[in-house]
């Protein structure tokens, strides 16, 4: 029996098999790779200088894969779906995952606790179940910290215009945010926010190949990402067509509409619970349109980002 065929990666040295056109392990695109060797060969004699965007380019290969899933990725992708839609309709197992989703839940609203000047700890809630994060009483010297960084960043960048512009905005919207009640709003959602966030770069992860290290890292991106992503429109669409989970939902936690969305729903926006969920389900399709959007113009966001990124520009 003669030997299984593989190719092996001139960047990495990793093998795989031999029908895929990038290195499922660094990402090098292996057509690209050949015909830059063909190239360097034959034009060794003459030294060229690679504009930014060829330079761009030529970075990618090994920092970002092929827009094409190829076999591989389509198994990766697919296995990871269906194995989310697998957990979700077992009770026990959807029981169980969903503590992933409670820490990263309470994770961002610690996270953007601390960002507005509250002193937040999360913790699991073993008296009504979820979880809760406990805030402290604001401390304004962690939003001077933060409007200190964001002057800091201007100073370090203080030749690039793009980057200066971009700064005043960041700050304009943070001062709008922190010192009105929009602060204790995005509080309150981006507990769920944070959610489709995370969804968003294990989906990517789990598309793409980046940063994966082993084969197996890929279906398990793409699993967790669609967990989260169905669960949390599974979510949304009760809130708004269920009466019976809405109610359930405001009284959850001993009851008195403690609740994110219904929180938002009464205390500030003073809508119908329903509304907030609906605004929630549309969010829900922001990670597959970010990556979308991503992987159809990588190449000029790239090279945005680093134009924001230069100190000292042309």
């Amino acid at each position: 029996m003669s030997p299984p065929e593989i190719r092996t990666c001139p960047k990495c040295g990793f093998a795989q098999p031999p029908g895929e056109s990038f290195c499922l392990k660094c990402g090098l695109v292996f057509a690209k790779y050949q015909r830059r060797q063909a190239k360097n060969t034959s034009e060794q004699t003459v030294p060229e200088v690679a504009s930014q965007e060829e330079a761009l380019e030529l970075s990618e290969d090994h920092l970002f894969v092929t827009r094409s899933l190829g076999p591989q990725g389509w198994m990766a992708v697919g296995g990871g779906a269906l194995l989310a839609l697998l957990v979700l309709s077992l009770p026990r197992l959807d029981f169980i995952f969903q503590t992933f989703i409670t820490l990263v839940h309470e994770l961002g609203h610690a996270l953007f606790g601390w960002l507005f000047g509250y002193p937040s700890i999360p913790a699991f809630d073993f008296m009504y179940g979820g979880g809760v994060t406990m805030h402290q009483q604001r401390a304004m010297s962690l939003v001077y910290g933060v409007l200190a960084l964001l002057v800091m960043a201007a100073f370090v960048y203080r030749r690039n215009l793009r980057t200066l512009t971009a700064l005043a905005i960041i700050a304009a919207l943070y001062a709008l945010c922190t010192f009105t009640r929009i602060h204790e709003v995005l509080n309150l959602f981006m507990g769920h926010g944070t959610e489709l966030i995370i969804a968003g770069i294990f989906l990517y992860r789990g598309f793409s190949g980046f940063a994966v290290i082993h084969t197996v890292e890929r279906p398990l991106y793409a699993f967790l990402g669609f967990f989260v992503l169905f669960s949390d429109l599974r979510f949304a669409w009760r809130l708004i067509t269920d009466p019976v989970h809405r109610y359930l939902y405001e009284e959850a936690k001993g009851g008195g509409h403690w609740m994110d969305f219904s929180r938002i729903a009464e205390e500030y926006l003073r809508v119908d619970l329903s509304a907030v969920a609906l605004f929630f389900l549309l969010c829900c399709l922001l990670p597959p349109l970010a990556i979308w959007v991503y992987r159809t113009w990588r190449t000029e966001i790239l090279l945005t980002l680093n134009r924001l990124f230069d100190r000292n520009p042309a």
